[in-house]
């Protein structure tokens, strides 16, 4: 793919396991501490844990940005000259990315969604043939990767 002028695509992603579970077991120890020690530890214990479910769950987050120089996913990133070919995937697609048509060594950043990119790596180099990546707005990044003539 030619490095031409396109539109930024960014998405973030937050886990949402780490959140509904965090936020589960602050609730369980907050209620548990809180029966011994009335509910005033009750509360400083919810917004303790609370906060640290927050804390994790924003230095976890999945962040992927498509723009000029390639593709960016969290720290790692893919410049243009090393992308074959990108793939907008949904729906049955993107979960037989992940399974039937996945290899091991693909390169996966995945999140709970049902949308995502597959860009094949050109570089012989690489030990990834390819990067599967979710996505929560398809459409978006299909107008991001839209090339102008």
């Amino acid at each position: 793919m030619s490095s031409t002028t396109r539109a930024e695509y960014r998405d973030r992603q937050y886990s949402r396991m780490l959140l509904g579970l965090g936020s589960w077991l602050a609730l369980g120890c907050g209620v548990a501490i809180g029966a011994v020690f009335g509910d005033a530890v009750r509360l400083a214990v919810w917004i303790v844990l609370e906060t640290f479910v927050l804390v994790a769950a924003r230095r976890n987050a999945l962040d992927v940005v498509v723009n000029d120089s390639g593709i960016a996913v969290g720290r790692a990133r893919l410049p243009w000259d090393a992308v074959e070919r990108v793939e907008i995937l949904t729906g049955d697609a993107f979960r037989s990315a992940l399974t039937v048509d996945g290899h091991p060594n693909d390169y996966r950043q995945i999140r709970s969604t049902k949308a995502g990119l597959r860009a094949w790596v050109s570089d012989p180099t690489d030990p990834h043939r390819a990067w599967v990546v979710s996505v929560r707005e398809p459409e978006q990044l299909r107008a991001a990767l839209a090339v102008p003539a």
